[in-house]
């Protein structure tokens, strides 16, 4: 099934709130994307939230999945732990390049393609600003 037929199913909607208010207000949310970077190692912003909420046991698995470094637009799932959501949608999604923006914008469409063909196995998640 294409990228395409599978996003058909999908209702998207766009959510300011923390982790603990998209879990209370959305129950029937049950994994996150998480904007990581290639070492999926936990960072600032979004990537730092998610991994204090979630406990070490997520750098953890991390750590064992990814023992280098991971792909740009590559999905890592893991649990979600500590979170209240079954699974973390990890991905790296691209640094923007001002001389390249063909391949910036190519890496952007893969990683939220590869995004929706792992959620397609999930019930329901929450994408949380990917590359932004």
């Amino acid at each position: 099934m294409g990228v395409s037929s599978i996003a058909q199913k999908w209702q998207i909607q766009i959510i300011h709130r923390s982790l603990l208010d998209i879990k209370n207000s959305h129950p029937n949310v049950t994994a996150i994307v998480n904007a990581a970077n290639v070492y999926m190692r936990g960072g600032g912003g979004l990537d730092g939230a998610i991994h204090k909420a979630a406990g070490s046991q997520l750098l953890s698995e991390l750590k064992q999945l990814v023992p280098d470094k991971t792909k740009t637009a590559q999905v890592i799932i893991t649990k979600g732990y500590n979170t209240g959501f079954s699974h973390i949608l990890h991905v790296a999604g691209p640094v923007y390049s001002s001389s390249n923006p063909n391949e910036s914008r190519r890496l952007l469409e893969a990683t939220y393609a590869n995004v929706i063909r792992e959620a397609d196995q999930l019930k329901t998640i929450t994408e949380l600003g990917l590359a932004s």
